[in-house]
Formats: C-alpha cells, sequence, structure tokens
C-alpha cells in the first residue's frame, strides 16, 4: 500500500519522474518497491568510497562490495582521488521533506556543501552519478523533466532554510577496464534556480495529487524514459501485460522469408 506519514501521502522524487510518461507508473511506483538494479549498487557503492558509507541495509561496504572481482574494486579506487578532489567539506546523503496540506515531498540528497567547480569552491546540492556511456545518456538531456531532481532538491533546501542553492550533478562514467595511469571520464553539470522556477515545481505537484485517474500510457509500456527498455513495473500492470500477452497465430507459409 502506498507509504502514508501522518496520515498524508508520501511523494518521492524518483516516483514523481513516472508520472511524465505514464500517470498509472506513477501509481504502481508507489505500490510497488522495485529490486535495486546492479547499476543502481555500483553507484551506491562508489558513492560509499567517495562519501562515505552508512551503516543500513543495502548501503554497508560489505554488501556491496560481495561478489565483486578484486579487479574491478581495484579499479573502482582509482576513481576515488580525482573524484573526491571535488568535495570540500558539505553534508553526505541529506534527508529533506516538507508538508503540504495533502502530502509531503521527501527526498535525499547525495551531499550539500561546498565543492570544487572549474576551479572555483560553490556551495551547492549535488548528485553523484556513476553511469554507462557519458555522451548516449546525458548529452541530449535538454527538457526539465529530465532534471526533476534539480528542480525539487533545491525546492525542498529552500522551503526548509530558506537558502536558495544551485544544484550539480557530478557524472562519471563507468569503465571497469580503467587503466592506471588514465583518469575516469568525469562531467559536471550545474543547474541553477531562480524562485520563479519553483512555481513550475508546486504546479506539477499539485496537478499529480489531484489527478484521481492517473489513466495508464500504453504507448510507454516500452520505450518512453526508459529508451528501447520496457517499463520497470510492466509485471504488476495489467493493461501493459495484456498486449504483450496476446496470442499470435500464423501459417508458417505466410512468415516472411
Amino acid at each position: 500500500k502506498p507509504v502514508k506519514s501522518k496520515d498524508k501521502l508520501v511523494y518521492r522524487q524518483s516516483q514523481i519522474y513516472n508520472y511524465f510518461d505514464c500517470p498509472y507508473r506513477f501509481k504502481l511506483s508507489r505500490e510497488f518497491d522495485m529490486p535495486r538494479s546492479l547499476a543502481m549498487k555500483e553507484g551506491t557503492l562508489m558513492e560509499g568510497y567517495i562519501l562515505g558509507f552508512r551503516d543500513e541495509d543495502g548501503y554497508r561496504q560489505e554488501e556491496l562490495e560481495k561478489g565483486k572481482k578484486k579487479d574491478t574494486l581495484d579499479v573502482y579506487q582509482r576513481y576515488v582521488a580525482p573524484i573526491q578532489a571535488i568535495f570540500v567539506d558539505g553534508q553526505h546523503a541529506v534527508k529533506m521533506a516538507w508538508e503540504f496540506p495533502g502530502y509531503i515531498l521527501t527526498g535525499e540528497a547525495d551531499f550539500i556543501g561546498t565543492i570544487n567547480l572549474l576551479g572555483e569552491p560553490i556551495r551547492a546540492i549535488v548528485d553523484l552519478k556513476f553511469t554507462g556511456d557519458i555522451f548516449k545518456i546525458w548529452m541530449e538531456k535538454t527538457g526539465k523533466r529530465q532534471f526533476l531532481q534539480s528542480a525539487i532538491y533545491p525546492y525542498l533546501h529552500f522551503k526548509s532554510t530558506g537558502e536558495l542553492l544551485p544544484f550539480v550533478y557530478i557524472v562519471v562514467e563507468n569503465n571497469k577496464s580503467l587503466q592506471e595511469d588514465v583518469l575516469p571520464l568525469i562531467k559536471t553539470y550545474r543547474i541553477d534556480l531562480t524562485i520563479d522556477d519553483f512555481a513550475w515545481v508546486e504546479s506539477l505537484i499539485e496537478t499529480i495529487h489531484n489527478d484521481k485517474e492517473l489513466d495508464p500510457n500504453t504507448s510507454a509500456c516500452i520505450g518512453g524514459a526508459f529508451g528501447n527498455m520496457r517499463c520497470p513495473y510492466l509485471m504488476w500492470c495489467k493493461y501493459g501485460r495484456r498486449p504483450i500477452e496476446e496470442h499470435n497465430h500464423a501459417n508458417f507459409s505466410d512468415l516472411t522469408d
């Protein structure tokens, strides 16, 4: 069942992202917890090496290193120094929340504090990404929905503290064959916001909260935010399963050569 706190619905940024492609996917994301993918676990491992491990299930060093080859772990250790040099001083794994009349909006920032960006110290909210091909995944991001996190986290921080901070993505390419004398590919992406930008966040959250239908968009069952992959919630979706499980019948002679 959807999590409730103080008898109010709780919305997370990762759930809200689903609404753009399929409102029903947003509903499913609130009802079912997806197991963390290998990529997510590797990202959490790298975050631990750089910012510190947490004594929580799914975040402990021994759990995240389990099953990894020594050669892979040795490569990951080469990432640590050049990335740690970006972080100057601040807090890791900062939980944020703001209560509205009908719901609570939450998030957790990887880091809030001072970083060294392009040779200058700035105070920012930071998300550390450990990803595949940077060019394929990051070079074509231009829409607000693709940078949703960069709006919601500064919004939550501003509501709680009155401090308006930029949001910085630090994107590190995961290359398990990185040679010893080669630095990892690191891309930084800074998003600046104004207080006026927060009206977009508030309008989006209110639209989602007031959508009582949450209709499915079956065109997003394969594709949408996930490229050519199928929706990760398809197993629980009666609308998405139907066309895939549909029976097919053909004469062999009618098949193409």
